[in-house]
């Protein structure tokens, strides 16, 4: 499959401090977050600043309201088995 250009951009987006990420991971594991059941979030520190069903939009709209890179994670449902 040929490249394209939009393959070989970098993305220059900054990254979040250890502390924000390490906030952002201790939030996701500690919280149930079941309002967002079935659905991606992404986190800078402690703050859900977007969410959806589409993994990419959810970064798309995050880096654009706050200018980082968030931690993206999927939310399971009550009932599902995650291994």
């Amino acid at each position: 499959m040929a490249r394209t250009k939009k393959d070989n951009d970098v993305d220059t987006t900054p990254r979040q401090s250890k502390e924000e990420l390490q906030k952002a991971t201790e939030y996701f594991a500690n919280h149930t977050l079941q309002e967002y059941a079935g659905k991606y979030v992404a986190l800078v520190g402690e703050v859900i600043v977007a969410s959806g069903k589409d993994p990419r939009d959810v970064y798309k709209r995050a880096v654009q309201k706050e200018e980082k890179i968030p931690l993206i994670a999927r939310v399971s449902q009550p009932d599902e088995h995650v291994w």
